[in-house]
């Protein structure tokens, strides 16, 4: 839920900034919070001039029937991985939103340490995050 809130708080920022009315677009970036508790980025970070010390990336994976996962590495060098087991009551959710992922969009999810299963996970698909 925190995750939730935080992307769409991210939103209404970008799209409410009258600065960034014409051709409205957000650098990528992934962001992973304290304790790595929860991630969220966008699916354009590889397109951010941005020089940072580490790599950012963010992704999803999974196999058929079986586990699926989120990760993600933010431009401070902190880390995040959780994951979905078939039994888990937001399985079917969460595969649903792993296969629309792609350019344009963002992905928060959220897990409770020190569990590294998924707790949460959010997604939204905009045009200002692409590049």
């Amino acid at each position: 839920m925190k995750s939730a809130l935080l992307a769409l708080a991210l939103f209404g920022t970008v799209a409410s900034n009258p600065a960034l009315a014409q051709g409205d677009y957000v650098p990528g970036y992934v962001y992973i919070g304290p304790n790595s508790d929860y991630m969220y980025g966008t699916f354009n970070n590889r397109f951010s001039t941005t020089p940072t010390q580490t790599k950012t990336y963010i992704g999803a994976g999974g196999y058929a029937n079986g586990l699926l996962y989120f990760y993600g590495e933010d431009a401070d060098g902190h880390y995040f991985y959780c994951y979905i087991p078939p039994s888990s009551p937001i399985y079917q959710a969460s595969v649903q939103i792993k296969n629309t992922l792609g350019d344009g969009s963002l992905l928060a999810v959220e897990r409770t340490p020190p569990s590294s299963e998924c707790t949460s996970v959010y997604s939204a698909k905009a045009s200002h995050y692409l590049d």
